[in-house]
């Protein structure tokens, strides 16, 4: 239904602990400058965003996403990729990425949002709600670079909370696609049992990644 509203956009909607990632998305946001509005051009923006003539400083209007979308992508070229994986069982939670891919209403909690974002690749879709604050996590622009490479195989973006990416995937895969992905997770943490992951995703189309340490 939003989706029939919106045709020219993607729709992201929020995951796990929408307050906690709220919070996190304002300080990666702040911490990466993604509201910086120098050398943008305001002129064609609405009343709404300045205050006696002034720009408010933070970008709340679907006008201002442009600017935030151009920053993320200005930054992805300069910014130094995470070299350290991230451990297969979240040291919090004590559950491992297979558990969670094998019960993924584990990880979905409500209430929650979803934004209907103006972009054409799932990875843009970060630029809505910017996560990856903390000094272990993957940055935002890690984020980009993860959802990216998963988009190339089929797996679109869909989801974002405080500590999990939720990704969709294509109805039919194919061997090469399935080493691809595999290839992706593993390279992402450290002691990954891809043979459990493998099991816990057979004939679903979800694939659940955290993004936190």
């Amino acid at each position: 239904m939003v989706a029939a509203r919106h045709p020219q956009a993607r729709l992201l909607a929020s995951l796990d602990n929408l307050g906690q990632a709220g919070y996190t998305a304002f300080h990666a946001i702040d911490t990466h400058g993604l509201d910086d509005t120098e050398g943008h051009d305001l002129s064609a923006l609405p009343p709404a965003c300045f205050e006696k003539g002034a720009h408010l400083g933070y970008l709340s209007t679907p006008e201002e996403f442009p600017i935030r979308l151009a920053n993320m992508r200005a930054g992805l070229a300069g910014a130094a990729q995470r070299v350290e994986r991230l451990s297969w069982t979240d040291p919090n939670q004590n559950v491992t990425i297979d558990q969670v891919n094998f019960d993924p209403d584990a990880v979905v909690h409500g209430p929650g949002i979803v934004q209907a974002v103006p972009v054409h690749s799932s990875a843009d879709l970060i630029a809505a709600f910017p996560n990856g604050y903390f000094t272990d996590d993957l940055t935002p622009y890690d984020i980009h670079a993860l959802a990216a490479s998963l988009d190339a195989i089929g797996y679109e973006l869909i989801a974002l909370g405080a500590s999990y990416l939720a990704f969709w995937g294509p109805a039919e895969r194919d061997p090469a696609t399935m080493a691809q992905r595999s290839a992706i997770v593993a390279g992402l943490y450290e002691g990954a049992d891809i043979d459990a992951l493998n099991e816990s995703l057979a004939g679903a189309r979800h694939l659940i990644l955290r993004y936190t340490q």
